[in-house]
């Protein structure tokens, strides 16, 4: 799966049990998810459920910031949940870190990343906002998903875009391949 692409120490993040909320004092246990890509890689080839098809993907966006949560206009940033038939996944990328989180609720990928909840306007919102949703009838498997993405070197920003707006978009129009896909909806829509 790798094709010796990569070298050096990058450390990526995945957490295959998100569903495990992040305690009070046991947040170190959510940092032995820092992977190297051989890592990450390995660790998913274990997962069947990474064989399983994509039957939606929704979009949400995040402020980012010290203040962003009482600011509307302050700068955000995108990533997204792919359902399969098992799990809930959300992908993103933070700095020059991908982040990959598997679940079985929804919540524990919307509303927490890296063990901890996630930043929204509290005084307009209640979560991160959604910004366009796909359902897939006939969508890539996951792991199509993860090879492309290995391909396309997604895992070096020194090759891909690291903006995580192109990020989301980029996983969001791998899911687009099918042409039976049928965007629901989209912001500003």
């Amino acid at each position: 799966m790798l094709n010796g692409a990569y070298s050096g120490r990058r450390e990526h993040y995945l957490d295959l049990f998100a569903d495990e909320e992040a305690q009070r004092g046991q947040y170190k246990e959510k940092m032995r998810c820092f992977l190297t890509l051989e890592e990450v890689v390995e660790r998913l080839r274990e997962q069947p459920s990474i064989h399983e098809y994509i039957t939606s993907i929704e979009e949400f966006e995040e402020p980012i910031g010290p203040l962003s949560v009482l600011n509307v206009f302050a700068k955000s940033r995108c990533f997204v949940i792919l359902q399969t038939a098992s799990y809930w996944w959300s992908l993103e990328r933070r700095d020059d870190v991908i982040v990959v989180q598997r679940s079985q609720n929804f919540s524990s990928v919307h509303s927490r990343c890296k063990g901890a909840y996630r930043n929204y306007r509290w005084l307009i919102e209640s979560a991160p906002s959604a910004r366009r949703f796909m359902r897939c009838h006939s969508g890539p498997k996951l792991s199509e998903v993860f090879s492309a993405m290995l391909r396309d070197h997604v895992f070096d920003p020194k090759d891909c875009a690291s903006s995580p707006w192109e990020f989301s978009d980029y996983v969001f129009h791998l899911c687009l391949y099918d042409g039976n896909s049928r965007l629901m909806y989209s912001e500003g829509s």
